[in-house]
């Protein structure tokens, strides 16, 4: 996705609930209240560790990188291999609930959208499982032919995957090449967006405040009159602000990472242009097509948009 805003506000805030999603610039004579800044993420290539962990405040699974509660943006060129051991440092017993039973804190990675084997040590998400205590460690060979863009990575233990998945354990995969096919994006800066969801508990007395504060209407979010129970976050923080001048243009790469929520991603006023829609150059398979010009882009689960 390639962003060019004229609007006079520096400054991009997005917006997003559960079943709707949109950015909005400020209308001029608007107060912009302040939110804090979209955090880039840790970038990494190859020959890490990452780490399953059990956040000790929430009981919450999460991954570890480095010493943090943030998944890192993998990084690869097509060609090469993606080495890394992923430790399952989880507690051996839960308190969240799988499948209504206790979760059993297993866990796995499948690399969502790469070309490359199910066989161990590549994607497979059958025979290779990590218990609390154990370790798994993975090879992952990246085809030649992988068509550059943006991919991502979960965890995929049958049964524990979808709660996992609300837990934030989940990451961006960037393939290089992207350029090859629009090259304007060469020179631009690059914005990593993961969408994942936070949970309102509606027996939680902050929840109507976190509702307000992402601003979901009272009245329901878009058609439906239903209370939302989750909302999204953009690389883990509630309505963050993404700076932008006026006129620049900016390269963002979106992932859904929600096991199951749509998001409707709009900025007001303004139109983006997409290149890449699930990984995959529009001009990949049609050399004509470089970009499309749209005023909002859909977003299923899973779902990958490049706006620019």
């Amino acid at each position: 996705m390639l962003m060019n805003l004229t609007n006079p506000a520096m400054t991009t805030i997005l917006v997003l609930c559960s079943i709707c999603a949109y950015a909005q610039t400020p209308n001029p004579g608007t107060e912009v209240i302040p939110g804090i800044l979209l955090p880039d993420q840790p970038e990494v290539r190859s020959g890490f560790v990452l780490l399953a962990v059990t956040n000790p405040q929430t009981d919450k699974s999460a991954f570890s990188f480095a010493g943090q509660e943030i998944p890192p943006v993998i990084r690869a060129s097509p060609g090469q291999d993606i080495r890394l051991t992923y430790r399952n440092e989880m507690s051996a017993q839960s308190r969240e609930l799988c499948v209504y039973r206790p979760c059993m804190n297993m866990t796995n990675l499948h690399f969502h959208g790469l070309h490359v084997s199910p066989n161990a040590p590549q994607d497979d998400v059958l025979t290779m499982m990590a218990m609390p205590g154990e370790s798994l460690h993975y090879i992952v060979n990246i085809p030649l032919d992988q068509p550059p863009g943006l991919y991502w990575y979960h965890t995929h233990p049958h049964g524990e995957s979808y709660q996992q998945d609300l837990d934030g354990m989940s990451g961006a995969i960037v393939i290089d090449g992207m350029e090859q096919y629009v090259p304007e994006v060469r020179k631009l800066r690059e914005r990593i967006l993961i969408l994942r969801d936070k949970v309102v508990d509606k027996d939680d007395s902050t929840g109507a405040g976190l509702r307000s504060r992402v601003g979901i209407p009272e009245n329901g979010c878009s058609t439906s009159t239903a209370v939302p129970e989750r909302v999204f976050t953009v690389n883990g923080v509630l309505r963050p602000a993404i700076d932008i001048a006026p006129g620049e243009r900016q390269f963002w790469r979106i992932v859904n990472a929600s096991p199951d929520l749509y998001a409707d991603l709009k900025i007001e006023t303004e139109k983006f242009e997409i290149v890449a829609l699930d990984g995959m150059p529009l001009a990949f398979h049609d050399p004509k097509r470089h970009t499309e010009s749209v005023d909002h882009v859909f977003l299923p689960p899973a779902g990958r948009s490049k706006p620019s």
